[in-house]
């Protein structure tokens, strides 16, 4: 059998075909110029940035390769921020968007209202406990509840003693034995630490019988907090048997914040409200400030001593508290009004305006020394807190220079005052105007031109992380290759090599 003649002919079409598709490559990609592509506004000393990590700068627009997000472009040739002058200039459109707002510092008194809670408390030096002086039974008790109202001298309870008894026969036989005398005198002491007076024993000297029960009277007047026997318990000699507090003074127990410990003087004047009585304010000083700060809560307790008549205000009961205290120049605490007066070390709730002794403790009393007021006897300089901008240890003002131009000025502060007002220390002087609104949209625009700001001091780019290394900046993404002239299937193209990463740089 004859084989078909093969078409040789359409190998010439087949090899005419290449030739064409070969050709025009070359007179489309080679020998003719490319078509320029559109360089989106970026010239050759463009720099593009992330507003959100001005460290990134690029030399063409794209993402940036930290958040995603679009970079843009820093102002170069006839931008508006003068860099020798660290100024910051924005066009009166710009000042109109941001909707930005300025304010004079001014030189005024300050007061700062330190509002805090605080718990009410027995007054320790209004608190009495009454033990049993002798080994015994508790025979009556004439207060058998606790919350009982008491007057000094009444009946609380009545105790049978045996060693009361024995004392009281020891001193009768040795009144009237001359040696026996000393005996009589230990008996007599004796029935003194047993609590009999002295009108009890000489009535007992004087031909009166043995007293079989001891009769425990209260001391003073208050209420009865504490009872720890019942009826027909024995007792022994130093048990705590009732417990009384006068109410007609209390403390306030104030919670002070760390922060504002260095605000809070003895001697200020406190205001309580409670919501018990409201509409009803009740006023005392601070006595003393705890040395040792709590835990839990950050804070340390200020006494405040109040008076309590009616006995409206109960042990645990909650209240707050409002201190108005004036602030001078320096930032301290003015004067608090006790300046001068006489006062006991130990009992510092007790203020006199002459010289003596203390009424409780019979100490003498010591003067109050005056406060220390600056020498320029000045009003403090105070401005709008939406003014500063704080970061840690460091804050910054934006001082208005003339319309439209800002500088970033760092400022030392003081505390908090009255009228959303912040004392200024060092940094600014009265009547300069400072940004009070758009300070923030300011300070970011400084980042971006590289000025001087509230993250970065000096104008440089900021840096990231937690300040133990620089981030080196990252390079632009690698070009694609080149076409290669010879087909993917015979010639493969090898990846092009990466652009090397400048290693991170400690800092010390």
């Amino acid at each position: 059998m004859n084989q078909p003649t093969q078409p040789h002919h359409w190998y010439g079409f087949l090899a005419l075909a290449v030739i064409v598709g070969v050709l025009t490559w070359l007179a489309h990609d080679v020998l003719l110029p490319a078509a320029p592509i559109p360089s989106s506004g970026a010239t050759a000393n463009s720099i593009w940035t992330c507003s959100m990590h001005p460290q990134i700068r690029l030399p063409k627009p794209g993402k940036c390769p930290i958040c995603g997000m679009a970079l843009i472009q820093v102002a170069q040739n006839g931008a508006s921020a003068t860099a020798a002058a660290q100024v910051l200039t924005l066009d009166a459109q710009a000042v109109a968007m941001g909707e930005m707002a300025t304010v004079a510092v001014q030189r005024r008194p300050a007061v700062r209202h330190l509002r805090s809670v605080g718990i009410i408390d027995y007054n320790e030096a209004g608190l009495s406990i009454i033990p049993s002086r002798v080994d015994g039974y508790l025979e009556r008790l004439f207060v058998d509840q606790t919350g009982v109202p008491v007057h000094r001298g009444e009946h609380l309870a009545e105790i049978y003693s045996p060693d009361l008894i024995i004392a009281q026969q020891e001193l009768l036989v040795a009144r009237d034995q001359a040696e026996t005398r000393s005996l009589a005198n230990a008996a007599r002491q004796r029935l003194k630490r047993y609590g009999i007076s002295e009108d009890q024993i000489a009535a007992l000297v004087a031909g009166g019988g043995v007293q079989e029960r001891l009769v425990l009277t209260s001391p003073i007047d208050g209420v009865v907090v504490e009872k720890m026997v019942v009826a027909q318990s024995p007792v022994m000699a130093g048990m705590v048997l009732f417990r009384i507090a006068n109410l007609d003074s209390v403390w306030a127990q104030i919670d002070v914040y760390e922060q504002d410990l260095d605000l809070v003087r003895p001697g200020q004047a406190v205001e309580l409200r409670s919501d018990a009585q409201p509409g009803r304010i009740f006023t005392g000083r601070v006595a003393f400030i705890d040395p040792i700060l709590r835990t839990e809560t950050r804070t340390a307790r200020a006494r405040v001593a109040v008076a309590n008549p009616g006995h409206v205000l109960k042990p645990n009961q909650y209240v707050q508290a409002e201190i108005a205290i004036p602030i001078d120049s320096k930032g301290h605490p003015g004067p608090t009004g006790v300046e001068g007066k006489w006062t006991c070390p130990m009992h510092p709730d007790v203020v006199t305006e002459i010289a003596g002794s203390c009424p409780r403790c019979g100490m003498e009393l010591r003067v109050i020394p005056t406060a220390v007021l600056p020498a320029d006897g000045a009003a403090p300089l105070v401005v709008s807190s939406s003014a500063v901008l704080s970061l840690g240890s460091r804050s910054v003002v934006w001082q208005e220079q003339a319309a439209g131009n800002y500088r970033a000025v760092p400022v030392r502060i003081g505390p908090q005052v009255d009228g959303n007002q912040v004392v200024i220390l060092e940094g600014l002087k009265e009547g300069d105007r400072v940004v009070a609104r758009g300070g923030f949209l300011i300070d970011s625009e400084a980042q971006i031109r590289g000025l001087p700001s509230l993250l970065s001091p000096t104008g440089e780019a900021t840096q990231a992380g937690h300040g133990h290394h620089s981030v080196a900046p990252v390079p632009p993404p690698p070009s694609e290759p080149a076409p290669s002239s010879a087909p993917s299937s015979t010639a493969p193209v090898a990846p092009a090599p990466s652009a090397p990463v400048a290693p991170a740089t400690h800092q010390h």
